[in-house]
């Protein structure tokens, strides 16, 4: 069953672009609002979910996610849909932007984990413009772009854009796949701290 916020957010011009299978995209779930992570006290997937808040399941789209060759590539590009509430605010009217780093921090990893042989890999940098104060409840789009890899580094830029297209955050991160990245991988999921 769609939300009123996934249905308003599917009738966007680009998510029904990304939706066309021609696009070289696919839908992917939203690991913020799985149960397990709505239990697990996780920043943006319970603590910050919710009504007034971030809306209920954002519409993800990637090229690679879940993909079993992408370990092999060195592209990958990816998509968000989120609805941004009232409560997310740092002056009346305008969400903080230490919610907009957070956004931009999970989206631009998530983007690159998928080229990692574990999946997995920890910010080293990022690096934000703020351009635009970006209005509280609404809707915005998050776009995140492979920009290269090399061994264990991948450089991953980003933009928070209005539903109009107006560009209110710029980014650019360097993820790490860490030595010890094997380990947890193996490990189950819910017994990891």
């Amino acid at each position: 069953m769609e939300s009123s916020h996934e249905s308003i957010i599917l009738q966007h011009p680009y998510a029904a672009q990304l939706m066309d299978a021609a696009s070289g995209f696919h839908r992917v779930g939203s690991k913020l609002h799985t149960e397990e992570h709505k239990n697990a006290a996780l920043l943006t997937g319970a603590t910050l979910s919710g009504p007034g808040m971030i809306g209920e399941a954002p519409v993800v789209f990637s090229q690679y996610e879940g993909d079993p060759r992408a370990p092999d590539m060195d592209h990958n590009e990816l998509v968000c849909f989120y609805h941004l509430g009232s409560r997310l605010c740092g002056h009346p009217g305008l969400i903080h932007g230490g919610l907009l780093a957070t956004l931009l921090d999970e989206s631009l990893c998530r983007c690159a984990f998928p080229l990692f042989a574990s999946g997995l890999g920890v910010t080293a940098r990022l690096e934000l413009d703020y351009l635009r104060p970006t209005p509280a409840d609404g809707y915005v789009v998050l776009k995140a772009q492979v920009l290269s890899k090399q061994g264990r580094k991948i450089r991953v830029k980003g933009v928070i854009e209005s539903f109009e297209g107006e560009e209110l955050v710029q980014a650019t991160i360097l993820v790490v796949e860490p030595r010890w990245a094997g380990t947890l991988a193996s490990q189950d999921p819910k017994t990891t701290t």
